[in-house]
């Protein structure tokens, strides 16, 4: 190896040499993984902190470019994961399915909520919404018939279960916990 070197610089190189060029390569390199690292480090016989100092060569600003590269797709996958969360929730949303959104001021201690139902399915991830009051009697809701139209972000709603009251026709008892709701929708906020 080293008549290699000598023939092809003109320059006679040492095993140490040799060994400090190719640990600082290695350390310099994107692909170089941290138990590679350590194992480097053990067949030098230095501690990891010590090979790091001295062999690896980057400076500054390629160190940081790798830590702000891992933070960006740390961060771009947190928001996938969010975002395939809020479409596994929405999956099943369909024409006719229950629907509740949280309404402003709501808070985990005194959840309060908006009962509806899906009248039409729109563009851009939207829903057409039937709005079902709440009665006097707590967990009943009754059909408001309201002319202007409201539409929301399929996003904003949360599935929940009602069943019809059998003597009852047109009220409606929401048998979602209205704490679960709220959660789905603001976490324990």
């Amino acid at each position: 190896m080293k008549s290699v070197f000598y023939h092809l610089t003109g320059v006679s190189v040492n095993l140490h040499l040799l060994r400090s060029s190719f640990v600082t390569y290695c350390y310099g390199d994107s692909q170089c993984t941290d138990a590679m690292k350590d194992s480097l480090a053990s067949a030098l016989r230095h501690t990891r902190k010590q090979a790091q100092l001295t062999y690896d060569r980057r400076n500054s600003s390629e160190k940081k470019s790798l830590a702000v590269s891992l933070a960006s797709e740390l961060a771009e996958n947190t928001i996938e994961s969010l975002s395939a969360q809020l479409s596994d929730r929405n999956a099943g949303l369909d024409k006719g399915s229950w629907v509740a959104l949280t309404v402003e001021g709501s808070t985990l201690a005194n959840p309060n909520i908006m009962l509806a139902r899906i009248q039409n399915l729109m563009p851009g991830r939207k829903a057409s919404l039937l709005w079902f009051k709440a009665t006097a009697e707590k967990g009943l809701y009754a059909f408001h018939y309201d002319e202007a139209s409201w539409i929301e972000s399929l996003d904003a709603l949360v599935p929940v279960q009602v069943k019809e009251i059998k003597n009852s026709p047109g009220l409606y008892k929401l048998t979602t916990s209205l704490k679960k709701i709220h959660r789905a929708v603001l976490g324990n906020n």
